[in-house]
């Protein structure tokens, strides 16, 4: 009778970095169009506000009028993040604040989602103005076959951003401000707008929740993943379309003021009579970039004051 061959247990330290391997080649099959990637998730960041007086500015969110698209710049403690940049017609204008708010570099770009009204003046953007780190949602395999994302892509490799894959949970401080992203949650392969970075953003008393263009999915996801998302401003949800600013979200969210980036006239309707009427049951503090132009929110210890010019 033939001896049976006993089977050989692979040493531990080589069953480990067999196990990391896995996951890594699993990581960047997901993620396969980036060659650098970072996407851990870090402890809470602390953030030192003892020497901060009462009068003192610790952050700037401004909202940029790009008509129909989005665009805001948090400043805080030299620090900076712009999040989503409009059409590709709206680069001058960005790059001209960008320069006038004496930004060389951006510490932070997000990129919420991949829709040209978001990502459409990026690449260009950081043709001129590079970025430190590059935060993008995974974006649906039709986004990322588009000339605008791959651009986007290529500008942020070109000037040696770190791109980091956003994750529900990651957090990170800039300047006095603590940032922590709250979606995407779940991967919708057909829905861009359900991918989109979703942030709650802490600067002293005052918090942003930034949406995207998130929509009903997207928000039903965070209510049932958190406990609480109240939000002093929020920036509403897809340019105030009927597919966000659900009834629930914004009942939690329960904000002071709403700011809608949308542009005037435009062929959507937006925003919806029926989204403007929710939320102002919540608040007559509603501004719009078609009606206000750029809205500047800056933030004190204990308070914040907001400004428009067009």
């Amino acid at each position: 009778m033939a001896k049976r061959k006993s089977k050989k247990q692979l040493p531990l330290p080589v069953i480990i970095i067999l196990l990391v391997a896995l996951v890594i080649s699993g990581i960047m099959e997901v993620t396969g169009v980036w060659d650098k990637l970072n996407s851990s998730v870090t402890g809470t960041p602390y953030i030192n506000t003892h020497n901060v007086d009462d009068s003192d500015v610790m952050a700037t969110a401004t909202f940029i009028d790009v008509g129909q698209g989005d665009c805001t710049l948090f400043v805080s403690d030299n620090t900076s993040m712009l999040i989503d940049s409009g059409e590709a017609e709206n680069a001058p204008a960005i790059i001209e604040t960008l320069t006038e708010s004496g930004i060389t570099e951006l510490d932070y770009l997000v990129a919420t989602h991949a829709h040209s009204d978001h990502i459409g003046s990026m690449a260009e953007i950081l043709s001129e103005i590079p970025a430190k780190k590059v935060i993008i949602s995974k974006p649906s395999e039709d986004s990322q076959s588009t000339r605008t994302f791959t651009d986007f892509i290529d500008a942020a490799t070109a000037c040696e951003a770190e791109l980091i894959i956003a994750q529900a949970g990651y957090e990170f401080s800039m300047g006095y401000a603590l940032c922590r992203i709250l979606s995407p949650i779940n991967f919708y392969s057909s829905m861009e707008n359900n991918n989109s970075i979703v942030m709650h953003i802490t600067v002293g008393s005052t918090s942003f929740m930034m949406t995207g263009d998130a929509e009903a999915g997207a928000e039903k996801a965070i209510l049932d993943k958190y406990d609480s998302i109240k939000s002093t401003i929020l920036k509403a949800g897809h340019h105030g379309s009927d597919t966000s600013s659900t009834e629930e979200f914004i009942d939690t969210v329960s904000p002071e003021t709403v700011i809608i980036h949308v542009g005037k006239d435009n062929k959507y309707g937006h925003p919806m009579d029926v989204i403007m009427d929710r939320l102002s049951e919540y608040t007559d503090d509603i501004y719009t970039t078609a009606q206000n132009g750029t809205v500047t929110v800056k933030c004190y210890k204990d308070s914040y004051e907001i400004s428009t010019r067009r």
